[in-house]
């Protein structure tokens, strides 16, 4: 195990791949906020429904809840 003074701060930042998903993920949300300004209204008409991530299939399942008793 590496201790902590061979650890650089490189490792804790996004790089790559991770940076690119990173920038247009937060491209989207800044264009929906955006989009709510009557001169930016045209973003809706751009921007994707929803943002890739990589649990879209499990995300699309319908969630069960379950009601717990409450102990009071």
């Amino acid at each position: 195990m590496p201790s902590l003074g061979t650890l650089s701060p490189e490792k804790f930042f996004p790089n790559g791949h991770h940076r690119d998903t990173l920038t247009n993920t937060y491209c989207v949300l800044l264009g929906r906020i955006l989009a709510e300004f009557k001169d930016f209204s045209w973003l809706q008409k751009v921007l994707p429904a929803h943002i890739y991530h990589p649990y879209q299939t499990e995300m699309r399942q319908k969630s069960e809840v379950f009601q717990l008793p409450i102990i009071l």
